[in-house]
């Protein structure tokens, strides 16, 4: 409910002025607002209003360089010839607002009849003499016989205020109240539009009563609502002393902001409403409640929830440290290892499930093809998913195989002595079996026999390995990928989803640390459109010069993949 509020009440906040500055870096909370009655703040007390835990605060009144700049339209009603002496007096306290304007404000100066009538435009508060000159000129005009139709043009003169750029805004209104208009249906309509619209733009309406008879004030109902409505001050002439116009200065410049320090409710994670007390200059009290959500602003943020602050996450993608992590504050788990970025700490060390140690910016920490999320650190293999080795050791039982090539052979990465036989390594030691008895052979015969018989297996040898390394499905190519080196050798695409990484389990394999077990898929879709996709790598996937996430492929793009390039062709 707005303030209800006169020239003579007690103190009381006004509730539209109050405005929140959070800073969650400092875990501190501003709450800017000003009293109604433009009284001085002498200090303010915060508590918990759920415990009533005190909770330090601080004030910073805004006086002389730290007033807030306010905008002041003036309209003066001189209809009626008959209400000279009444005109003359709002005159005179007009002008002796003007003495007291600050250097900070803009006023400008309307005379209110039939119309509203512009005496003085939007000056500063250094040109008093001009300002008072406008004032001079509000003089008794028109006919008594012409209605004065107070709210519309009242609501014309919102309307330019709201315009202004200054924070505060007001309109001072001196007249005897008497709306003219006929029909009294569409008087109740213009008051509440006029009420509606101050509200919208941010203008107090300040209304002063000006009675020619003791009658007369009963027609003061409408300036009493605009400014009660409005957080104005409304209050009779007659019964006000001399030079009060001069409180509204205060009013409207007045108060300040409250600074409340939050770090002790931000190290107990307890946030809550909260009660800021203040204490005016004459002993007054008042209050506001500052809520829960503004004061939630003020804890630091984790977005992701992946329990590093958002303040951390500096999204370089080079982890310099806790308070430098380079992550995504947007992602959970930046590299999509499977490990929440929190727990990828980035000590070089495992230490458990909630401490891995790991680069939370590389999906596969020690190079060894397998994800830091498999790699679970518990010494116990399960299977691909579940490799308990250690993220950090590429090789983790020592047996000069690196534990991705041990998962993809099926193979124990945490057992030297106990592997299985692989048919691959089987396979070999057969070769190298009959190899062995062709030497006997070859020694037992002439050396010219030895030497052809060598250079013979070692021609088989060399063509069996092109022809593992061209594969097999050179005519059936869709496209081409040339490497950007002095060989410039060129990998057919024979399917239309090849999938490249360093992974044996690869279309394309590429032993290079820079490329990631699995890092990219190429694909031809059913319109007849080539796409490269980003599979979570490490170092992700370059499309002429632009890192992409997913890119459409034209002939003689080129592709970076961490050190390898490649051109892409269709011909």
């Amino acid at each position: 409910m707005p303030c209800s509020r006169s020239l003579s009440q007690a103190v009381e906040v006004s509730k539209s002025s109050v405005t929140y500055d959070a800073d969650d870096e400092k875990a501190s909370l501003s709450v800017e607002f000003r009293l109604i009655d433009g009284q001085d703040v002498n200090g303010v007390e915060a508590r918990t209003a759920e415990g009533g835990d005190s909770v330090p605060a601080t004030w910073e009144g805004w006086i002389n360089e730290k007033r807030i700049p306010c905008a002041w339209m003036i309209v003066v009603d001189i209809s009626n010839p008959a209400r000279k002496t009444t005109i003359g007096k709002c005159r005179e306290a007009v002008k002796d607002f003007i003495d007291e304007i600050s250097e900070k404000d803009a006023v400008a100066i309307y005379a209110l009849a039939r119309d509203l009538d512009e005496r003085s435009s939007f000056r500063p508060g250094t040109e008093g003499a001009e300002l008072k000159k406008a004032a001079d000129s509000l003089k008794p005009i028109g006919q008594a016989a012409l209605a004065t139709l107070i709210y519309r043009n009242l609501l014309e003169g919102v309307k330019k205020l709201g315009d202004r750029p200054e924070k505060r805004k007001a309109l001072l209104v001196l007249s005897d109240g008497k709306d003219e208009t006929v029909n009294k249906e569409q008087q109740v309509k213009d008051l509440d539009q006029l009420i509606a619209e101050a509200k919208k733009a941010g203008v107090v309406i300040h209304t002063i009563g000006y009675a020619e008879t003791g009658g007369d004030q009963k027609f003061f109902h409408g300036l009493k609502a605009m400014s009660e409505e409005t957080e104005g001050l409304h209050g009779a002439a007659k019964d006000l002393p001399e030079g009060h116009l001069g409180l509204l200065h205060s009013v409207m410049g007045g108060a300040g902001k409250a600074h409340l320090d939050l770090a002790g409710l931000v190290e107990a994670d307890a946030p809550g409403d909260i009660l800021l007390s203040l204490t005016t200059a004459k002993g007054e009290k008042g209050s506001i409640e500052v809520p829960v959500e503004e004061v939630k602003k003020a804890f630091p943020k984790d977005t992701d929830g992946d329990g590093l602050l958002d303040k951390v996450e500096n999204l370089t993608g080079t982890f310099e440290g806790k308070d430098a992590t380079g992550t995504d504050p947007e992602k959970a788990d930046t590299d999509g290892d499977g490990l929440s970025d929190g727990v990828e700490t980035g000590t070089g060390e495992y230490v458990g499930v909630e401490d891995t140690g790991t680069d939370p910016n590389k999906e596969d920490t020690d190079g060894d093809g397998l994800s830091d999320g498999a790699e679970n650190g518990t010494g116990e293999y399960v299977g691909a998913e579940d490799t308990g080795t250690d993220p950090h050791k590429a090789d983790t039982d020592e047996d000069g195989v690196n534990d991705g090539a041990e998962v993809e052979a099926e193979t124990n990465p945490l057992e030297a002595e106990k592997k299985r036989i692989n048919p691959v390594l089987l396979y070999s030691g057969v070769c190298l079996v009959v190899i062995l008895i062709l030497v006997v052979v070859m020694i037992r015969s002439s050396a010219r026999k030895k030497r052809e018989l060598a250079a013979q297996i070692a021609a088989e040898q060399e063509r069996e390995t092109a022809l593992m390394e061209e594969q097999p499905r050179r005519e059936g190519a869709l496209a081409w990928l040339e490497m950007c080196d002095g060989e410039q050798t060129k990998h057919p695409v024979p399917i239309t989803n090849l999938r490249i990484g360093r992974g044996r389990h690869n279309d394309l394999v590429f032993r290079n640390d820079s490329v990631s077990g699995n890092h990219a898929v190429l694909e031809h879709s059913r319109e007849g459109v080539w796409s490269i996709t980003d599979l979570h790598s490490g170092n992700g996937v370059i499309v002429n010069g632009q890192q992409e996430s997913q890119a459409a492929l034209s002939e003689g793009d080129i592709i970076e993949l961490g050190e390898i390039k490649m051109r892409f062709l269709l011909k």
